[in-house]
């Protein structure tokens, strides 16, 4: 956690003891509407609440924003210039017009495709349009300062949308690819230490590299508007589209996480198609698989959950570098063990990651609802048992996100349909930074996708 964050966090815990406690003490003392002062005081703490709510959160949101558009978190609005406004997410300029101008530009960029075939649609005559030109006369004055600019392409507030999503991606580093394929350096062997005699040179010793490849796979996800669709319901349909894109987006990016396999036979069943999205790269369980680094767990216990970390070796030693990823019912297991810590007990002072729900020994656990809960006794779907979960315990700091093109909206016309598609699309890759002997992720299986309570 930065040290902004944590301040920032430290101080919102603060007032919001601060609101809780004054609550309580005017319910103790006025029994019925309380005086007007007092809940002026009130107002003000958790206006001061909200306040420190929206630092947290847009400080929180940094990651994210460098990923995307190659910035660190907010600068201040008054310094910015429109142009620099229409390249980031409304969200850091802290500009509610401009949020409303993405929304605006979104909406007409969305009417641009639907409306393409239509000889008699102005989109200059649209409520949207006219909207947008009286929302940019705030801005008129100097040069520069927006009277001329006109949107094109989608706003950077979907995109955001998307990245916010990337619960599991965030825990991994993104490099983005100059070109497809681009090697990146990777180390193989390390340097070994010896004992030294005196007045003698040291035993010569030295690190071994190789590189990684990173090649790409395109991902792709899409909405459907029919010709008949009209400007209101385009606006009102706007959320739902952004939301629905984003989200499909970052979910296909998951699950190839969790569950690609590119080999010949997929190791679930269910995978067959050529273009499923778990056949894009090695997820982290055909990773763990390949290095045998897995473990028959069955029901989680204390003892078993140290021993996974166990085989982890090195790379279990530090407990920042690693995260647990577990199913919903994989979570309700856990949280029956004692030295699971839950979030409400270690707070504002600790370092909370995207997704985390508590920890286990230190160890943050996310839950994804990709990791399956349709497995069979070896961890691998067969379409025949379906009564068992897993967990994935692994180290981040071993993989790599290339990325070569940051996802990108398109559209294109479906006349047997009579609908026009909005597509989606990013193209990324998935690779480990160390060889594949390395015991960076271990699977453990078996696990009961049933909850039993004792008596």
């Amino acid at each position: 956690m930065s040290e902004e964050l944590k301040q920032a966090t430290e101080e919102l815990a603060g007032t919001i003891a601060t609101l809780t406690q004054a609550v309580q003490e005017a319910k103790e003392q006025f029994h019925g509407e309380a005086p007007a002062d007092v809940q002026e005081k009130l107002e003000r703490i958790a206006s001061d609440v909200t306040t420190l709510s929206e630092t947290v959160r847009r400080i929180d949101e940094a990651p994210a924003l460098k990923r995307a558009f190659d910035i660190e978190g907010a600068t201040e609005a008054k310094r910015m210039t429109f142009e620099r406004k229409s390249q980031i997410p409304s969200s850091v300029s802290g500009d509610a017009e401009m949020a409303r101008i993405f929304e605006l530009q979104d909406t007409l960029e969305i009417m641009r495709f639907v409306k393409r075939h239509d000889s008699s649609f102005n989109i200059r005559a649209t409520k949207s349009f006219r909207e947008l030109q009286q929302i940019k006369t705030a801005y008129d004055g100097e040069t520069g300062s927006g009277e001329e600019w006109i949107p094109t392409g989608y706003s950077p507030d979907l995109i955001m949308k998307f990245e916010l999503e990337r619960q599991i991606a965030s825990l991994f580093t993104t490099v983005n690819m100059p070109n497809d394929p681009f090697k990146i350096p990777a180390q193989t062997g390390r340097s070994t230490a010896y004992l030294k005699t005196r007045l003698q040179d040291p035993t010569e010793s030295e690190s071994t590299t190789g590189d990684i490849t990173l090649s790409c796979q395109t991902i792709a996800a899409y909405s459907k508007c029919a010709y008949e669709v009209e400007e209101d319901a385009i606006i009102a349909m706007l959320p739902f589209i952004r939301q629905d894109l984003a989200q499909a987006l970052a979910d296909g990016e998951e699950n190839a996480l969790i569950n690609g396999d590119t080999t010949d036979t997929h190791q679930d069943s269910d995978v067959s198609l050529s273009y499923d999205i778990r056949k894009a790269w090695k997820g982290l369980r055909r990773l763990a698989r390949d290095g045998s680094d897995t473990y028959d767990m069955g029901e989680p216990t204390t003892i078993k959950m140290r021993y996974v970390r166990s085989l982890m070796g090195k790379y279990a030693v530090s407990p920042r570098r690693l995260v647990y990823i577990v199913s919903p019912v994989g979570l309700i297991h856990l949280l029956g063990l004692e030295e699971v810590t839950t979030m409400e007990k270690y707070g504002s002072n600790a370092t909370v990651i995207t997704g985390e729900l508590g920890r286990f020994d230190g160890t943050p656990v996310v839950v994804s609802g990709y990791l399956r809960e349709d497995l069979n006794a070896s961890g691998v779907v067969d379409g025949a048992t379906e009564t068992k979960t897993g967990l994935l315990l692994t180290n981040t700091s071993g993989y790599v996100i290339g990325r070569k093109r940051a996802p990108m909206i398109e559209s294109f016309r479906d006349v047997v349909a009579g609908a026009d598609e909005i597509v989606a699309s990013m193209r990324e890759d998935f690779e480990c930074r160390y060889p594949s002997t390395e015991p960076l992720t271990v699977y453990a299986y078996d696990i009961p996708n049933t909850i039993t309570i004792g008596s």
